[in-house]
C-alpha cells in the first residue's frame, strides 16, 4: 500500500495508551529508591535518591544538547553514578529496579486503546511514537503484553532515532519517512502532540483530558509530605476516571476518583495503621457509611499489612440507642431523648423512639396527649411534658422497661452472631461525628461484662461517654478545637457520598432459622441509586484497587493525607465545575434532622433577589448554587458572603 491508499494512525505512549500508577516521576522514583535501599544497592534516603536521578537525568540531556539525542536509561544512570558512588554492577543492578518498577506501575488506558482498536479495525496503518529514554524493546514488550501493538506495527522511540516531538524534529522525520501518506496523531500534550505535529501537515487530536486534572495535580503537589502515597493517589484517580464511563456520569465519576477516594482511602488506612499498632484484632464498620469503606478496606488490607478481620455490620443509633438502656431514669433518658428535643415531632413519633405506639402506651398516656391529637406536631413545651410523663407514668415505664430488654436481647443476639462479643481486642470504624451510636455500643457490652470497644472516628463534635474503650479522630475535635475545624460541607459531602444503597436499620428481627436479621425503615434510596451512587462506590473502590501501597507504607507509619485531603476537598466545594456543581447538586438528599424528614437537593441556580433573601441558597452547598447560578447573582452572592466575613472582623477592630 502506498501514497493516499495508504492512511497511517499515529498514537503516543505514555498517558494515551499507557500511563503509571503514580501521577508525577518523583514519586516513581521515591519507589525506586526505596526498593533499591532494601535491596542494598543504595544508602541514600528515597527523597534524596529520587532528587539525585531527576538531576541525573536533566544533566544527560544537557549534555547530550537536549530531548533530540540518544540519551537512555543507561545514559542517566551513567550520570547518577558518580552521584552516588556506584560501581558498574550497582548501576546495572539499578537500572533493572527501575524496569522492574515501571513494569509494575504501567497500565493501559481503557479508552486510547480502544481508539487504537477502531483506527486498526478500519484498516489503518498503525504507529506509535514515543518521547522517552526507556530502552524502545522494553516498550515494545509492555505494549505487547498488554495487547495493544501487533506484529509489524511500527514503534518510534526519541532515544532510537535522537528526534523528540516535543521540538518537532520527530514529526519532520515521520514526514520524510512517509511521504504524501495521510497521517492522524492521538495524544495528550497540546505541543508535543498537537502544535508541532500540524506543523509539517498531520492531523491531530489532542485528548487533554488524559492529562492530570486540578484534583489530580494538587494530590501530586503533595508527593514528598506523603512518601509519595499522594501521587499514587492521583495516579489511581486518573486510572478510574479514564476509564470507559456512561453517559452524563463523568463530573459524578471525577469527583469520586479525585475528591471523595483520597477521603474514603485516607480514612481506611488510617483506621488499619493506627489498630495495627494498637492490637485491635477485628475492626467492625457500621452506620449509614460503613458499607464503602469495609470494601475498600478488603482491598487495602493486604497492602497496609493488616491483618485482623474486617466486618460490615447492620446498625445505628436507632437500632441500639434503646438496648443501651437498662432502665427509665433521667440520666439514661437523657441519652436517648435530650431534654429540648421533639419539638415539631408527632407524639406517635415520639413514642416510636422508645419502641412504643399510642395504643400501647396505657391510660395516663391517653389522658394527657387524646387520640386525636397522636399524629400531630407538639410544641416544646407539650414535647417537655412527654417526656416527664415518660419518667413518671407507671405503664409508659413499664413499657419502656419491657421494650429495652426485649430489643436488648435481639441486639445481643446479632452482636454475637457478627462476632462483636468475643474476648479479641475490637474497634468500630465511623466516618462521621456522632458519638451516639459508639456510645450505644460501649454501653450494650459493657453491662455484660465485655470490655468496651476502640473507636476510630472522622470527627468528634462532643467526646463520646466514659464507657468507651480508647478513642482516635481522624481529623478532628470539635469540642477541643482542634484539627480541620474551618471545612464547611465537609461532614455533609462525605455523609452523603458514602451513604449506603439500603435503608436505615430501625431494628432486627429472629427469622425461622434462628438467625438475626436486620430491619430497614421505609426510606427506599431509589432516587439516590438512580443519581448515581453505584457509580460513586464502584469509582472509590476502583481507585483502591490500583494503588500499590506496599510501595508507600513500607517503613513509614505516619503519613498524614489530612492537608491534601482537606484542599483537594476546598478545591471541589468551594469552586466547582459548571457540570459537576449541575451533577452533584441535583443530589437527591433524603435525611432526618431533629426527628423530622429533609428532603431536597444540594444546590440549584439562584436569582438576583435571592442574594438579598435571609437563606439565598434555600440548599445546602452554597459553592454549587453559585456556580450554577448567572454572573450577576453570582457576583452578588460572593459580595454578600465577603461583607459577613469582613463585617466580624471590622467589629473586632473597632471594640479594640
Amino acid at each position: 500500500m502506498a501514497g493516499r491508499d495508504r492512511q497511517i494512525s499515529s498514537f503516543d505512549v505514555f498517558d494515551t495508551v499507557l500511563t503509571r500508577r503514580v501521577a508525577d516521576r518523583h514519586a516513581l522514583f521515591l519507589i525506586v529508591g526505596r526498593r533499591a535501599l532494601i535491596a542494598g544497592l543504595v544508602s541514600c534516603p528515597p527523597n534524596a535518591f529520587a532528587d539525585a536521578r531527576l538531576e541525573a537525568e536533566h544533566k544527560a540531556f544537557a549534555q547530550a544538547g537536549g530531548p533530540d539525542s540518544y540519551v537512555t536509561l543507561r545514559t542517566i544512570h551513567g550520570e547518577l553514578a558518580p552521584a552516588l558512588g556506584l560501581d558498574e554492577k550497582t548501576v546495572a543492578a539499578l537500572i533493572d529496579v527501575e524496569l522492574q518498577v515501571e513494569l509494575d506501575m504501567l497500565v493501559e488506558v481503557p479508552a486510547g486503546v480502544a481508539m487504537v482498536a477502531s483506527a486498526r479495525e478500519a484498516g489503518r496503518e498503525i504507529m506509535f511514537v514515543s518521547d522517552m529514554y526507556l530502552p524502545s524493546g522494553f516498550l515494545r514488550d509492555v505494549l505487547d503484553r498488554l495487547g495493544i501493538i501487533k506484529e509489524g506495527e511500527t514503534l518510534l522511540v526519541s532515544n532510537d532515532v535522537a528526534r523528540s516531538k516535543a521540538t518537532g524534529a520527530m514529526w519532520g522525520y515521520i514526514h520524510n519517512r512517509y511521504p504524501n501518506t495521510p497521517i492522524a496523531h492521538c495524544g495528550s500534550n497540546p505541543e508535543g502532540d498537537g502544535r508541532r505535529a500540524r506543523r509539517v501537515g498531520i492531523r491531530t487530536l489532542v485528548l487533554e483530558n488524559f492529562n492530570p486534572n486540578r484534583y489530580e495535580q494538587k494530590l501530586s503537589e503533595y508527593h514528598e509530605d506523603t512518601n509519595g502515597l499522594s501521587s499514587q493517589l492521583a495516579g489511581a484517580s486518573r486510572i478510574a476516571r479514564l476509564d470507559p464511563v456512561e453517559a452524563g456520569r463523568q463530573a459524578l465519576v471525577d469527583v469520586a476518583a479525585g475528591v471523595l477516594a483520597p477521603l474514603v482511602i485516607g480514612n481506611v488506612l488510617w483506621a488499619m495503621q493506627v489498630a495495627k499498632r494498637q492490637g485491635v484484632e477485628k475492626l467492625f464498620f457500621t452506620g449509614s457509611e460503613g458499607k464503602v469503606l469495609c470494601d475498600v478496606a478488603h482491598i487495602l488490607a493486604a497492602g497496609a499489612g493488616y491483618e485482623g478481620e474486617l466486618v460490615y455490620i447492620y446498625g445505628n443509633p436507632k437500632a441500639w440507642s434503646l438496648a443501651s438502656h437498662t432502665d427509665a431514669n433521667p440520666v439514661a433518658l437523657d441519652l436517648l431523648i435530650p431534654v429540648g428535643t421533639g419539638g415539631g415531632s408527632t407524639p406517635r413519633e415520639l413514642l416510636a423512639k422508645i419502641g412504643l405506639t399510642p395504643e400501647g402506651a396505657g391510660e395516663g398516656f391517653v389522658e394527657a396527649f387524646p387520640q386525636e391529637g397522636w399524629d400531630l406536631p407538639l410544641s416544646s413545651q407539650e414535647a417537655l411534658r412527654w417526656r416527664q410523663l415518660v419518667l413518671t407514668d407507671p405503664d409508659l415505664r413499664a413499657g419502656v422497661e419491657h421494650k429495652v430488654q426485649e430489643v436488648r436481647t435481639l441486639v445481643l443476639d446479632y452482636l454475637n452472631q457478627v462476632g462483636v462479643v468475643t474476648d479479641a481486642s475490637i474497634g468500630f470504624v465511623d466516618l462521621g461525628t456522632g458519638e451516639s451510636l459508639f456510645n450505644s455500643v460501649s454501653q450494650v457490652l459493657v453491662t455484660i461484662g465485655h470490655a468496651p470497644p476502640a473507636g476510630f472516628f472522622f470527627g468528634f463534635r462532643s467526646e463520646p461517654g466514659s464507657r468507651s474503650g480508647p478513642l482516635w479522630t481522624q481529623v478532628r475535635k470539635e469540642e477541643r478545637g482542634l484539627g480541620y475545624l474551618n471545612t464547611p460541607g465537609l461532614l455533609t459531602f462525605v455523609k452523603l457520598a458514602c451513604t449506603n444503597g439500603h435503608g436505615s436499620v430501625v431494628g432486627y428481627k429472629r427469622d425461622n432459622d434462628g438467625t438475626i436479621a436486620p430491619i430497614f425503615a421505609d426510606d427506599c434510596k431509589a432516587a439516590v441509586m438512580g443519581w448515581g451512587l453505584p457509580v460513586l462506590h464502584a469509582t472509590v473502590e476502583r481507585v483502591a484497587e490500583e494503588l500499590r501501597l506496599e510501595d508507600v507504607l513500607v517503613g513509614s507509619y505516619s503519613i498524614d493525607l489530612r492537608p491534601v485531603i482537606v484542599e483537594v476537598f476546598e478545591l471541589f466545594w468551594g469552586a466547582p465545575t459548571h457540570a459537576e456543581a449541575s451533577t452533584w447538586g441535583a443530589y437527591p438528599f433524603d435525611a432526618e434532622w431533629v426527628g423530622h424528614p429533609v428532603r431536597g437537593q444540594l444546590a440549584a441556580r439562584r436569582w438576583l433577589h435571592h442574594a438579598l433573601a435571609p437563606n439565598p441558597y434555600q440548599n445546602w452547598w452554597s459553592g454549587g448554587a453559585k456556580r450554577l447560578s448567572g454572573p450577576l447573582t453570582r457576583a452578588a452572592l460572593e459580595s454578600r458572603q465577603g461583607l459577613r466575613t469582613a463585617l466580624p472582623r471590622a467589629k473586632r477592630l473597632l471594640a479594640g
